[in-house]
């Protein structure tokens, strides 16, 4: 009986603290490290799912010391998109160094650095639903919607189809939509001051046309600028020629 209770092993989940109980079994088959001690079992969490490693090392309250299994984490080279080691600067593809590439497109292109900034916030949780709105909002301001909807279809590519991700790709046509609606709007706004400062300049030529002609024949009946003459006969058949330029498009959209 005493061999059996100095054979039991209990330990805790470091992440949600749930007991488990074991015996020395779960250290056969283990190598040793360099020292010649036996290395640490790994386990996985029957409650939170989460993994762990259970060493040798016993706690003064008995239970066997555990912790935390920490994998690998990688990141990918801002400029190559090769994964690398989480927190190394340098790429080990292209060489490249991530402070100093990240460095030269905030000042090159400010303004898709931003984005970029916001999609990474992003992808840390999809479920967001306020990161995406900035994301869009920004993409909208900086009239990049069509980049905002590659990010979103290469990430469908990535996860499959989603209910998520249909969800802001409909967004972002829902926002184009609404950017060419207010574009054809403004360019219509824009043809009919154009055209009313056409009808008001086809007035002033016609102003002046008529005014010369009353002058030419003033001066006819009693010459009193004998010497402008040839002056205001050119400007009086300047300004007919340009009221009839005119005139044919103002009718048009009278």
């Amino acid at each position: 009986m005493n061999v059996e209770l100095a054979a039991e092993i209990r330990f805790r989940c470091p992440h949600c603290q749930k007991l488990f109980c074991t015996d020395q079994t779960a250290f056969e088959g283990l190598a040793a490290d360099s020292k010649g001690q036996v290395q640490g079992a790994d386990f996985q969490c029957t409650d939170c799912q989460k993994d762990f490693v259970l060493t040798k090392q016993t706690l003064a309250s008995g239970l066997y010391e555990t912790q935390e299994l920490r994998k690998p984490q990688f990141s990918n080279c801002p400029k190559c998109s090769t994964l690398k080691p989480l927190g190394q600067d340098e790429c080990p593809h292209c060489g490249v160094l991530e402070s100093k590439f990240t460095e030269l497109q905030k000042v090159e292109n400010p303004r898709l650095f931003e984005l970029n900034r916001a999609w990474e916030k992003i992808l840390k949780d999809i479920t967001v639903d306020a990161s995406h709105q900035v994301f869009l909002d920004q993409a909208q301001k900086q009239s990049a919607l069509n980049f905002a909807a590659q990010k979103y279809t290469d990430l469908k590519k990535v996860m499959g189809e989603d209910p998520l991700i249909e969800k802001y790709l409909k967004q972002i046509e829902y926002r184009l939509e609404a950017h060419v609606q207010s574009q054809l709007l403004k360019s219509r706004g824009e043809e009919a001051e154009g055209q009313k400062s056409l009808l008001a300049s086809g007035r002033l030529f016609i102003f002046v046309a008529l005014f010369g002609t009353f002058i030419l024949i003033l001066n006819k009946i009693k010459p009193m600028f004998p010497n402008l003459t040839g002056l205001v006969v050119a400007v009086t058949v300047l300004s007919y020629g340009l009221w009839f330029i005119t005139r044919p498009t103002a009718s048009k959209n009278k």
